[in-house]
């Protein structure tokens, strides 16, 4: 009788053993389930729709940058480069509406266009370094914030207009020159021809 009662109370501390795990592993689940749907809804919160746009000087016909963050919400533009250890040379933000900017907690230095209702340059300022403030400009509508070395490198100057719009759009544009740059060249072409015929 001794056997027999160890060996049920054996087969009963097993089971109990084996639907404890069971119980546990979908006590997991559960958390894992929940914390998967919780953190969905996070991620959905985090991971909104990110604008970016491309700018090119059209004055200088060149380009600035090509991913530039469009920060025109009261968050995007309170949070700005904030959490950036440093901008690529394709990288900025565009806030919109500012009259001015700062870079408290951001550790690198950045350049700053300044632009009208019309993407006109009204002010530049280069390498504006780690926790500064920016100057305030009134006529101010939007500002650029993009890597040091940027407004040296496009050319960019007091006055000159930008293009600030998304990929597709910049692609169009570029088409539409091209064409239109392309139709020149064969008016010129066919202008020198009737020059050296008739002479």
């Amino acid at each position: 009788m001794n056997t027999v009662v160890c060996r049920l109370r054996e087969e009963s501390t097993r089971a109990f053993d084996w639907w404890e795990r069971i119980a546990i592993r979908l006590r997991e689940n559960e958390r894992i389930r929940t914390g998967a749907r919780v953190g969905g809804i996070w991620r959905g919160l985090k991971r909104k729709q990110r604008r970016t746009c491309c700018v090119f000087n059209r004055t200088r016909e060149s380009f600035i940058s090509l991913n530039v963050d469009v920060a025109d919400t009261h968050f995007t533009r309170l949070r700005g480069l904030l959490g950036k250890v440093r901008l690529r040379s394709d990288e900025g933000i565009w806030v919109i509406p500012s009259y001015g900017v700062h870079t408290i907690g951001v550790p690198f230095p950045v350049d700053l266009i300044y632009l009208d209702d019309k993407y006109r340059v009204i002010d530049l300022v280069e390498s504006m370094g780690c926790f500064r403030i920016g100057p305030v400009r009134m006529q101010c509508v939007s500002v650029l914030e993009l890597p040091s070395r940027t407004i040296f490198s496009s050319q960019t100057q007091l006055g000159d207009e930008l293009l600030i719009c998304s990929p597709e759009k910049m692609q169009e544009f570029l088409q539409e020159s091209q064409a239109a740059d392309r139709k020149e060249l064969v008016q010129e072409s066919q202008g020198a021809d009737k020059k050296v015929s008739s002479g």
